[in-house]
């Protein structure tokens, strides 16, 4: 009966023992999903801002290749002024609720090559062809290439998270305006 005796305690010290260390995996736990639940967190604001960068360079590139077709189709020389692309930020709505998630801001256009060689234009018997996109190069002098950066930038005032994307976009101006736009290319 003495050995008995001397175990009534121990079951109640291995179990206290078992419960304190039940409590800690528990914490450990819940500590690491609080974690996760933040990297988580900082990862779809990130994209989302990336997304609407994104989409705010894709809006104004697609908008600078209109303004250049219409200018082709009038039989305008082309012409592009970058600084008024970065004019003003661009509001992105990203899940669709009709209110703006994102504001975006862009750089000015940075010309950063004007191409070696005049675009290739056809000539046909009856002339050149009026649909080719150099066109409107021949009546106001040679054209080039001209190589653009496009930036955009977006910080979210909620978890502070920035972003910059970069799109880059060839553009094609006469060969003064490239002149004042870039760096004329090294033989």
């Amino acid at each position: 009966m003495n050995a008995l005796h001397t175990q009534r305690g121990s079951t109640l010290v291995v179990t206290l023992i078992f419960l304190v260390l039940m409590s800690l995996f528990a914490i450990s736990a819940f500590n690491s999903t609080g974690s996760n639940l933040r990297v988580v967190g900082n990862t779809q604001a990130r994209q989302e801002a990336m997304s609407a960068a994104d989409s705010a360079l894709e809006a104004v590139i697609t908008s600078v290749s209109q303004a250049m077709e219409n200018k082709r189709v009038l039989g305008l020389p082309p012409d592009f002024d970058p600084v008024a692309v970065s004019a003003s930020p661009i509001a992105v709505d990203i899940n669709g609720d009709g209110t703006s998630d994102y504001t975006v801001n862009l750089s000015t256009p940075q010309c950063f090559r004007i191409s070696d060689h005049t675009p290739t234009v056809e000539i046909t018997k009856e002339g050149l062809n009026p649909d080719h996109p150099e066109a409107f190069c021949l009546g106001g002098g040679v054209c080039r290439d001209t190589d653009w950066n496009f930036a955009a930038t977006v910080t979210d005032a909620r978890t502070n998270t920035t972003v910059t994307a970069h799109q880059g976009m060839t553009i094609t101006l006469q060969l003064a305006e490239a002149a004042n736009h870039c760096t004329p290319p090294t033989p």
